[in-house]
């Protein structure tokens, strides 16, 4: 995505967008239609994309990968509150 600018350019802009949508609704900011229309618009050019599709892909398998490494690591200490809560 990086080497090739235009595919650079639309990521950004896409990734950008997501961002600012999501922080108005994490502040209770109202979204507007337009906002919202020019997301999927720019969702649908993303899709056509392959090398942003692939990239979206590997960022999900490796939130996956992060996920069972976190239940990996956390597990002993469940165990450990979990035998407290049952004295």
């Amino acid at each position: 995505v990086n080497a090739d600018p235009e595919t650079k350019q639309l990521f950004n802009k896409f990734y950008n967008l997501q961002m600012e949508l999501q922080h108005k609704q994490m502040t209770g900011q109202k979204i507007m239609w337009d906002e919202i229309e020019e997301v999927q618009k720019i969702g649908e050019v993303v899709q056509r994309n392959e090398k942003i599709v692939r990239l979206i892909e590997v960022e999900q398998r490796m939130n996956m990968v992060i996920m069972e490494l976190n239940k990996i690591i956390t597990k002993p200490l469940q165990e450990i509150y979990g035998n407290f809560e049952e004295r």
